[in-house]
């Protein structure tokens, strides 16, 4: 399994992260069509939000069980819980599906992993409780199994374990036989859990750790449960037969067998079966521990008054008082068949136990039957029963380690922790002072396509052509002076009457002749041509739309269309655009703000003219600049700096059109742009404008900071002129 599992992590293709989160929402609608939630790529968790009635009943059993150890709750304190888990409202705004922020740069068996991922997110909101509980259900389920423990304080942990993995064998299991199509996705989900249990393993057992059963007791139970029959899950059981052989008998071809069987089996509408077999597994173990029980003083004699079961199977429990203590003298008594429960006087009511304690008789589940084990994809298979161990020990060991978590992961957690490596090593490269671009949802971020006006496209035409008369000047210089310098780089040089080349020239062939008449070598006979200089060039214009801008907006408007409209006039590809401040989240839940985050709320990203858009037809746009909220000008630059990176020209631009600072901390994200984009060989160039931008002289190591726009053009090109080596930066045609 090694071997396989590390040569698979170090040869993972990777997709465009940014592309893949897309996917997410059209694969919960394939399940759940309109009753789908939204679905979200943000933060670093796994989740779905929505009223999980059962989940809380749970919680509520648990917290009862530790405040009121070694009793046993009445029919109305399971009404209490009922009522506190139907109390949970989750509007239909509120419910959300998601997905951890997914990193820029996906490894593939991460994206497929977490397509399954959302596809089992699907299964909880289309098959776990969302529905109102009744008090009645729920007391017939849990009173009987509740009786055979004389103390559930130690094994809330476990029930929740235990409860979270029989729903998930239940939810997978009916959805793949619901919606064939995702079988493969579910599979690339269950290896992804495996592999990253493995190297968890690993490093437990490097840092100390020893192997414990209940981890291997849960893994195998969940694995046989979900039946992926791949080839790792097939040497995950060769490991598991290898380090814990009793744990592969015990839910194989042991007790818990046929609990196995009814978890495999639970239907679609069975959607409190995971409580219930949760209880009858827990309740298992503790009958293999063989702990006999206390002969009380006042013993049942009778058979149950409700179902007629015999008077074994009415268990004494002492009462509780509601605040952690018992009520003297007082105990109740319960039928662990039907629930049936009486209140009684006792001469001595039940101490408590110092270990958990079970009625001696079988629990509810058929016993296994006799020649039959489960095997790969958990089908049954014709075996003899294996009785060599002693489940006394076992048992007992797995109630020792009851108290502790299993190092089971699910595919959530299995998933979070993956996307946090992912994104260490995607920035790993953050020197001091930096901070990586890191929105907390980049789901709220929208782009949209300038729109014309209140006042109609012909007048943002003639607001346009107004601007574009006030800077006639400044747009002719930069045009001839950029047309000039780059006509100038391609032109090449030939040089004639070299001793080596390609070709003769044509100016020295009689010197030549001349010398081969004489038996001599030329030495002035050939002719060279220089190197044309690609000077194909591509800029990005992000322009500051923030509400400081108002003052300069005039101004700022005449600079992006100096810089837009002569490049386009060249024929070089131009996209200009705008940013700002966006949407805000609309959960309703508190959003823990830490520090890997550089913003939490979206950005609006307005586009004046695409790539592939001639300046002149959309000219107008430029009319309709904003100036409002603040200043994500880390998130502008990042926009231009993906698109630029996926340009082939040779010299790449991105100019920052600004009047100040960005926001609060987007200067530490810049600096690290900025080093990006040399690495990429993109010019970032910071342009100020007024008085109050002489920062971007220091944000940017590459800036223009003006006045006014009268001297913006000269400026600008002696930097142009600057950047643009071509004694470094050249390519041949």
């Amino acid at each position: 399994m090694q071997t396989l599992l590390g040569d698979t992590r170090n040869t993972d293709p990777v997709l465009s992260g940014a592309k893949y989160r897309n996917g997410y929402k059209a694969s919960v609608i394939g399940i759940l069509g309109q009753n789908a939630p939204r679905v979200s790529s943000k933060g670093d968790r796994f989740y779905n939000r929505d009223r999980w009635t059962v989940r809380h009943l749970i919680k509520e059993m648990c917290s009862w069980a530790k405040l009121n150890p070694g009793c046993i709750p009445t029919e109305g304190q399971v009404g209490d819980w009922v009522t506190e888990a139907n109390k949970v409202v989750v509007t239909e705004s509120e419910r959300e599906i998601v997905i951890a922020n997914t990193p820029n740069v996906l490894p593939i068996r991460t994206a497929m992993a977490l397509i399954g991922g959302a596809y089992h997110e699907s299964f909880h909101t289309l098959y776990s409780a969302r529905r109102d509980l009744q008090t009645s259900e729920i007391a017939k389920t849990v009173l009987p199994r509740w009786a055979k423990v004389s103390d559930w304080a130690p094994l809330t942990l476990a029930l929740l374990q235990w409860s979270n993995l029989i729903e998930d064998i239940r939810i997978e299991r009916r959805g793949c036989e619901e919606f064939e199509a995702v079988h493969v996705k579910m599979c690339d989900l269950q290896d992804f859990i495996l592999m990253q249990e493995e190297q968890k393993e690993e490093t437990f057992l490097q840092e100390g750790g020893k192997p414990d059963v209940a981890t291997f007791v849960e893994k195998i139970f969940r694995d046989m449960g979900l039946g992926y029959n791949t080839t790792l899950q097939r040497e995950a059981f060769d490991e598991y037969q290898k380090k814990c052989p009793e744990a592969i008998e015990l839910v194989l071809r042991g007790p818990l067998t046929p609990y196995l069987t009814e978890t495999i089996a639970l239907t679609a509408q069975d959607d409190t079966g995971c409580l219930r077999l949760a209880m009858d597994v827990l309740a298992k173990i503790i009958e293999l521990c063989g702990v006999p029980q206390k002969k009380e003083e006042e013993e049942a004699t009778a058979n149950c008054p409700a179902c007629g079961a015999t008077a074994d199977h009415l268990v004494l429990r002492p009462q509780s008082n509601g605040q952690g203590g018992k009520v003297p003298k007082k105990g109740i008594l319960t039928c662990t068949v039907c629930g049936y429960q009486e209140v009684v006087s006792v001469k001595k009511v039940p101490n408590e136990g110092t270990s958990p304690q079970v009625e001696t008789k079988e629990g509810s589940a058929e016993s296994p039957k006799e020649g039959t084990n489960i095997g790969a994809g958990g089908h049954l298979q014709d075996k003899e029963q294996v009785t060599g161990y002693n489940w006394t020990e076992i048992a007992e060991q797995l109630i020792k380690e009851a108290s502790n978590e299993t190092r089971l992961l699910d595919g959530a957690t299995a998933l979070e922790q993956n996307i946090q490596v992912v994104q260490g090593k995607e920035n790993s490269d953050i020197e001091s002072g930096e901070k990586a671009w890191a929105p907390y949802d980049p789901g709220l971020d929208t782009i949209v396509v300038v729109k014309p006006s209140s006042n109609g496209l012909t007048s943002d035409l003639q607001v346009a052509d107004k601007l574009l008369a006030s800077v006639k000047a400044q747009t002719a210089y930069l045009r001839s002076r950029l047309r000039t310098v780059i006509r100038s780089m391609e032109q090449t040089k030939t040089v004639h009457g070299v001793p080596r080349g390609r070709r003769l020239s044509g100016r020295f062939l009689v010197d030549s002749k001349v010398a081969l008449l004489g038996h001599e070598k030329p030495s002035r006979a050939y002719c060279q041509k220089g190197d044309q200089i690609d000077m194909k060039m591509a800029a990005a214009i992000v322009m500051d739309e923030s509400g400081s801008m108002n003052s300069n907006r005039v101004t700022a408007a005449q600079i992006f269309l100096t810089i837009t409209e002569p490049l386009d006039g060249l024929g070089s590809p131009v996209l200009a655009i705008g940013f700002r401040n966006g949407n805000s989240s609309s959960t309703s839940f508190q959003i823990s703000k830490e520090q890997k985050y550089h913003r939490y709320e979206g950005v609006t990203y307005d586009i004046f003219k695409g790539w592939n858009e001639k300046f002149h037809s959309i000219r107008w746009r430029f009319a309709n600049t904003r100036a409002m909220g603040g200043t994500p000008m880390a998130d502008g630059i990042q926009y231009a700096l993906m698109a630029l990176k996926a340009r082939p020209e040779t010299h790449r631009f991105i100019f920052v059109v600004t009047d100040g600072m960005p926001d609060y901390e987007h200067d530490l994200v810049i600096k690290r742009q900025i080093r990006q984009a040399k690495a990429a060989g993109i010019y970032l160039i910071g342009v100020g404008i007024g008085y109050n931008a002489t920062y971007v002289q220091t944000l940017f190591s590459d800036s223009v900071w003006s006045k006014t726009i009268t001297e913006f053009p000269k400026l600008l090109m002696a930097k142009l002129n600057d950047l643009v080596d071509k004694r470094r930066n050249y390519k041949v045609r």
